[in-house]
């Protein structure tokens, strides 16, 4: 499995008790190695919750603390999934912190061989 690229998918604001949805069609076969959640202002996101999905397979059984995902690769959950041409990635976001967070989403993919 050989590192390919960074790729910035989405950078979303999202309000005390709001939900929000970021999406990703893959443009070629890829493995996603690492999904990283960023905050622009680097507050925690702990209380910052999200579902997962590639299609309509679950990465996650339910809302997880996007802290769980990390801010880079020693931080950072190994996702390891294949995602194939057109298919979509699915992030469902919900906050339950007391304040608005700016989330930046980048994914480190790799060559399926």
């Amino acid at each position: 499995m050989k590192f390919l690229k960074f790729l910035f998918i989405e950078e979303v604001t999202i309000g005390s008790g709001a939900t929000s949805k970021v999406t990703w069609d893959a443009d070629d076969d890829y493995i996603i190695k690492y999904i990283f959640a960023i905050d622009k202002d680097e507050y925690s996101l702990a209380k910052v919750r999200a579902t997962i999905a590639i299609q309509k397979d679950y990465i996650t059984e339910d809302y997880v603390p996007l802290s769980l995902l990390g801010n880079n690769k020693f931080t950072g959950y190994e996702i390891d999934r294949e995602i194939k041409k057109a298919q979509t990635l699915t992030i469902n976001i919900k906050n339950e912190d007391t304040t608005s967070h700016t989330i930046m989403f980048v994914l480190a993919l790799y060559s399926p061989s």
